[in-house]
């Protein structure tokens, strides 16, 4: 039996490798909910709408770049577009709840004023934004959180910053989709595993690590400075790259550990504490080396080491290697805070609170 219909709307399309939003649809969707996803995309942007059980995909075209609109009235002209659109595109009107992953959400506080609103702040959109922009972001993202009932954000800085605009607003993170399940012990694990978008590198760091001698494996398709290291690494004996693999598909049976490379001089890079692909790494037992973000989730080292120099990178490979046995109860009883079923209660309570205010 169906609880009720849920809207979720975003900027990123369906079709579009998993990340919060994928996810969090799927978990509503698994808990009752019927989902309709409107992907906002750019106009002249053509992109298959691919929906899948329970969640009902749909497309609505901005007119404008959402970096493109400094003025209130520029901002005015595109919600009305979006308004419009969203009321001829969407068969139901009757949502339970909408959840927003837009920091300018004129457009569904207008057309359903009586349906409460979970606003989900999943990055640092005033960092992000081009200069132009930065005035115009922070007082739309000031508006959609005092509208919204509730605000939901994936760092604990963003999270104390909103806490400083409303009562409204809770820590809420990524977590793992799948259970932990103990890997193979006493077998040979030598490699270091880089998973995911091969892009936006801490390049001194992946030159110190690759000219190391560690075994390096990059797995995931390669954008922006990826493509110059593997030009530059591609020939070294101890470096592999991958295509995209399914995490589902990824063999990891000599791996060690996984390692996250993020340039901690890029400002929006520091107000990460967890990112989606971290808690599945961990359920399949992988401990984590990352550079030492100042927001990253407090963790006992055993689990994820935080590293500031390359000797502090090193070490910590060395010790995933020689312990990575013993560290599996630790990961284990780690992930148990994060885990789908403890996300999936998250949110059953805080639909229930809605609903009955």
């Amino acid at each position: 039996m169906i609880k009720g219909n849920i809207l979720v709307i975003s900027r990123t399309a369906w079709s579009e490798a998993p990340r919060l939003r994928h996810q969090l649809s799927r978990l509503l969707r698994d808990i009752g909910y019927e989902i309709y996803y409107v992907q906002l995309l750019l106009q002249g942007k053509s992109i298959e709408e691919n929906s899948e059980v329970g969640i009902n995909v749909y497309t609505v075209y901005e007119r404008i770049h959402h970096q493109l609109k400094p003025f209130t009235f520029l901002q005015k002209i595109d919600s009305s577009h979006i308004f419009r659109e969203l009321k001829k595109i969407l068969p139901v009107s009757n949502f339970q709840v909408v959840v927003n992953f837009n920091y300018d959400n004129d457009y569904t506080f207008s057309l359903y004023p009586d349906i409460p609103t979970i606003t989900v702040i999943n990055d640092d959109f005033y960092v992000m934004a081009k200069p132009w922009m930065r005035s115009q972001v922070l007082k739309n993202l000031v508006k959609t959180i005092s509208r919204s009932r509730m605000n939901l954000s994936v760092s604990y800085s963003i999270n104390k910053r909103i806490n400083q605009l409303t009562s409204t607003a809770e820590l809420f993170l990524p977590w793992s989709d799948i259970n932990y399940h103990k890997p193979e012990s006493d077998l040979k694990r030598d490699v270091v595993l880089y998973y995911g978008f091969v892009s936006r590198l801490d390049l001194k760091l992946v030159d110190e690590l690759c000219n190391s001698g560690i075994k390096l494996r990059f797995v995931g398709p390669l954008q922006g400075n990826g493509l110059e290291v593997k030009r530059k690494y591609a020939s070294f004996p101890n470096i592999e790259f991958l295509s995209e693999t399914k995490f589902v598909d990824l063999d990891v049976s000599d791996v060690c550990c996984s390692i996250a490379l993020y340039d901690k001089t890029v400002e929006y890079n520091q107000a990460i504490t967890a990112s989606n692909r971290m808690f599945q790494l961990l359920a399949i037992g992988l401990p984590l080396v990352y550079p030492n973000l100042p927001n990253l989730i407090e963790a006992p080292r055993q689990v994820i080491a935080k590293c500031s120099t390359i000797s502090e990178f090193l070490d910590a490979i060395t010790y995933f290697k020689i312990n990575f046995n013993q560290v599996q109860p630790m990961i284990e009883s780690f992930l148990s805070d994060h885990t789908k079923a403890k996300r999936s209660q998250y949110m059953e309570h805080l639909l229930d609170n809605l609903s009955n205010t």
